[in-house]
Order: C-alpha cells, then sequence, then structure tokens
C-alpha cells in the first residue's frame, strides 16, 4: 500500500520519529491506526444521539432543542473543516 501524505502531516510524522518516540514512518503510523479506532469506539459510545438526548434531559429535564442527526451533521461539518486545515 502507498500512501501519500500532506507535508504538514509528513512534517509531524517526521517530528515524532527524529524525536526517537517511534523508530520508523510504519511504526507511528501503526500506532495512529489504533488510537483512531480507539477513538471512533469511544466516540459511538459518548456521542451516540441516544446518550446525548439521555445527558440533555437529565440535565435540563427537557429533550434537545435540534435533532441527533442535525447535531452530528454539524458536528461532522466543524470536524471536517479542522481536518481540511491540517492538509
Amino acid at each position: 500500500m502507498e500512501i501519500h501524505l500532506p507535508p504538514k502531516i509528513e512534517e509531524m510524522l517526521n517530528r515524532h520519529i527524529e524525536s526517537g518516540r517511534y523508530e520508523s514512518p510504519t511504526q507511528a503510523i501503526c500506532q495512529a491506526i489504533f488510537l483512531l479506532d480507539e477513538l471512533a469506539e469511544w466516540e459511538d459510545e459518548n456521542f451516540s444521539p441516544e446518550y446525548l438526548r439521555k445527558l440533555i434531559q437529565e440535565e435540563t429535564g427537557s429533550g434537545p432543542s435540534v435533532s441527533g442527526p442535525e447535531f452530528f451533521a454539524e458536528w461532522r461539518k466543524e470536524l471536517a473543516g479542522k481536518r481540511a486545515k491540517l492538509k
């Protein structure tokens, strides 16, 4: 598999390797993928519409003013904007 990284990401990767934290790009990328997978699981558990709705109801005693899908669409849009800045 061949991967092309944006220059900013490649600089970050090289910085971690040069620091001695990782021995190779492969090792660093594998660690990043493991962390990405853990983050996705955590997000699924902690940001599910049902879980957030329950939290909002507990805190305010009422339901959310925006639907779960609308909330997540906006949240994903914000994340995409932040990720785009890294490229």
